[in-house]
């Protein structure tokens, strides 16, 4: 099942009416496309310690960073030092 930001993806890729008419193929590259991370262990850290909230709500800015945070190799306690840090 889709959650989050996955779930927000395909909910707008649906109103798409070709969306779902392709290949399971299609659709798992697509996906990957749009959510495979690329990035080193070292440069995803490294964005995740510069990440700022701004003017995002926390509940966005949580998302955005659990996402990231999931592809990282970082600790739990530097996970939550990068967050707090973040926070307006």
């Amino acid at each position: 099942l889709l959650r989050g930001r996955a779930l927000q993806w395909a909910e707008a890729r649906s109103r798409d009416p070709d969306f779902l008419k392709g290949t399971l193929h299609n659709f798992l590259t697509e996906f990957r496309n749009t959510f495979d991370q690329t990035e080193t262990p070292a440069e995803i850290s490294k964005t995740l310690w510069n990440m700022k909230q701004g003017k995002q709500t926390v509940l966005d800015f949580a998302i955005d960073f659990r996402t990231l945070a999931a592809t990282s190799k970082m600790d739990p306690d530097s996970l939550k030092g990068a967050f707090t840090q973040a926070l307006n």
